[in-house]
């Protein structure tokens, strides 16, 4: 509420009080005059009455109301107590003031305080009643006034706080609006310095694209007044008007925000990129937002561009990891991709003659297109020239694709000089893969050699030069495996030793060649007869041999014996000098020892030696077998007859 409109409603309240305290001073004195005739004093309460509201209404403009309510009521109860005074008694028409007064209570107050006034009224009048009864004498008049005196009291209070209420309330909607106010001028400075700082250009535009308002952004970099862009076509400004007026349409219709990007004709910047939003405030109403991304499509298009060059190289470096390409193919894709990712004619000149080309272009270079040339360098030497050239409208070539070219020559010269050098290695790793083909077939050989030459040498260390057995050192080392073995085995182990008798008789009188090939033959029977796996028949010395027999019994001993005397029998080699027999013969010492026995390799041999000796003081050709325990008892001898 502003301050005219609190004066008007104070100007009608002074109002209203002057005319309901002249009402009811003329309805009482009207009734009086009736009752009693006219008087001249009646109508002085009127006069003084009327006079002091003009008053107070001409001198007290600026508390006008509290004035004037103070003035109106103590007019009033003064006037009717003065026409009581002098009427006196309930029998005077006096008593209709009292529903007057009411009534005004209501008007002035509120229906709550013109009930208050009616129900104290009453209760006045019920006291006359009961205090003087029907008739009033005018000496009780006194108390008639006591009661108007304090009815008009009650009345004046309940006027003064209704004023003090209206003026409180208006002093409170006043506070009200004035910060309401400030809010809205801050809001409207904050919303106006948010338009300023927003880097775009914002309208508010009519059903028919008429501009109502428009705000340009300090951001926005547009040289232009405002005031020259009122009432004028915001479609004018851009290329596409339909584009711009459907969207403009389908706002206003309810479809929501639109955005959409446009070309702006400038009237100082030229061509632009302009992304407008659009929104509806209203229905006729429509806030267009233009915020220029010119800079941002090039920056996305300078962005897109170099993506397409970077995905060319790779496609480039792709063709450049192929192995079985050879070296024109290589140089025809590097030309070709040359020419698409720098979207020119390119042109390589290989030395002396050779010359490739490629074109994305489809126009031929004029002297005004922009040209850039490289060395193509294999193995530190120029071997050719690179040349690009582009037309004036796609522009010079920039550092970052003299940086791509020249990434692309490099490489390309690279792959060639690693190709070259493949071929060179792959040259020589055939020619090393072939002497190593051939190195290793020799050494092959040789190591077969080598080989066969180590099985003679170990034959050589463990065989008998003569009769081609067992010598006496493999013979030794035998013999001290088995009898480590032993302990772990539960089969036992048997030991012959083997002497020709008279056998110095035979060479003497046969002659040692002779002897040498009486030994091979008895060596041969000896291998003939014990040829189970791990038998080990062997030279022992001289005519004397020893047969190691691994998991042999003392009766596989005697049946070995046996069978070693048959075949002796049958070969029948001559021995003339012999005093045993016709033929030559064995002296035979046998032993067995099993793994409870605590033997050693040199005991063994003892036992055996020792049953040998037996043999040939019981007579010769004859064998002897002991088991080890009983080393001492002879077994009967058996003559090999």
């Amino acid at each position: 509420m502003d301050r005219a409109e609190v004066l008007h409603q104070e100007e009608l309240l002074s109002q209203r009080m002057v005319l309901l305290c002249s009402g009811v001073l003329l309805c009482l004195i009207l009734l009086q005059s009736l009752s009693r005739g006219m008087h001249v004093l009646w109508w002085l309460p009127l006069v003084l009455h009327l006079v002091a509201l003009y008053t107070v209404h001409q001198w007290c403009r600026n508390v006008r109301p509290y004035w004037l309510s103070l003035t109106a009521l103590s007019g009033l109860w003064g006037s009717i107590a003065f026409l009581a005074w002098h009427a006196g008694g309930l029998n005077s028409p006096l008593l209709a003031g009292w529903p007057l007064v009411v009534t005004g209570a209501t008007v002035l107050l509120g229906k709550p305080q013109g009930l208050f006034a009616l129900g104290f009224s009453a209760l006045a009048a019920v006291l006359l009643l009961q205090v003087a009864g029907i008739e009033v004498a005018p000496q009780h008049a006194g108390l008639v006034l006591i009661l108007s005196l304090l009815t008009y009291f009650l009345m004046a209070l309940s006027i003064l706080q209704m004023y003090r209420m209206s003026v409180q309330q208006i002093r409170a909607q006043q506070v009200q609006h004035l910060k309401i106010q400030q809010a809205m001028e801050i809001s409207e400075a904050r919303n106006q310095a948010i338009l300023d700082a927003l880097p775009d250009v914002v309208f508010r535009v009519t059903r028919d694209s008429t501009i109502l308002d428009v705000n340009i952004g300090e951001q926005t970099r547009w040289a232009i007044r405002a005031s020259t862009l009122l009432g004028q076509k915001v479609t004018q400004f851009v290329q596409d008007e339909t584009r711009l007026a459907e969207a403009l349409s389908w706002v206003l219709s309810g479809d929501g925000m639109q955005t959409q990007e446009l070309q702006l004709c400038h009237p100082e910047l030229g061509q632009r990129s302009v992304e407008s939003r659009m929104v509806a405030v209203g229905e006729d109403h429509a806030l267009l937002f233009w915020r220029d991304i010119t800079e941002r499509k090039k920056i996305e298009f300078d962005r897109l561009d170099r993506l397409r060059r970077m995905e060319g190289l790779d496609r480039f470096m792709l063709i450049l990891a192929q192995p079985e390409m050879e070296h024109p193919a290589l140089l025809q894709a590097m030309t070709h991709h040359t020419a698409e990712i720098l979207q020119g004619f390119c042109v390589v000149e290989i030395f002396p003659s050779e010359r490739l080309t490629s074109d994305c272009t489809n126009e031929s270079p004029t002297p005004d297109w922009h040209r850039c040339d490289l060395p193509l360098v294999l193995h530190g030497i120029k071997r050719g020239v690179v040349t690009v050239w582009r037309s004036p409208q796609t522009g010079p070539f920039s550092a970052e694709e003299q940086s791509t070219l020249q990434t692309l020559v490099d490489r390309t010269g690279l792959t060639l000089t690693n190709r070259e050098l493949d071929l060179r290695n792959r040259a020589q790793a055939e020619e090393l893969r072939k002497a190593n083909e051939e190195l290793e077939v020799r050494i092959r050989e040789r190591t077969h050699e080598l080989a066969r030459a180590n099985e003679q040498l170990q034959e050589l260390t463990i065989r008998d030069g003569l009769t081609g057995i067992f010598n006496r050192r493999h013979f030794d080392e035998r013999l001290e495996q088995e009898v480590r073995r032993l302990p772990r085995s539960e089969k036992p182990l048997g030991l012959l030793l083997c002497d020709i008798d008279f056998f110095k008789r035979y060479n003497d009188h046969y002659g040692h060649p002779q002897g040498d090939l009486c030994l091979k033959q008895v060596a041969r029977l000896l291998q003939d007869t014990f040829r189970r796996a791990g038998d080990v028949v062997a030279r022992y010395g001289g005519e004397e041999f020893a047969v190691i027999l691994p998991n042999t019994s003392l009766e596989q001993l005697s049946h070995l014996s046996q069978r070693l005397r048959e075949q002796l029998l049958q070969l029948a080699l001559p021995h003339a000098f012999s005093e045993v027999a016709p033929h030559v013969t064995l002296s035979v010492g046998g032993v067995q020892a099993t793994r409870e026995d605590a033997i050693t390799a040199q005991g063994l041999i003892q036992a055996a030696d020792q049953a040998m000796y037996c043999s040939k003081h019981s007579g010769r050709n004859r064998g002897t077998l002991r088991p080890w325990v009983v080393q001492e008892a002879e077994l009967p001898s058996k003559p090999f007859s």
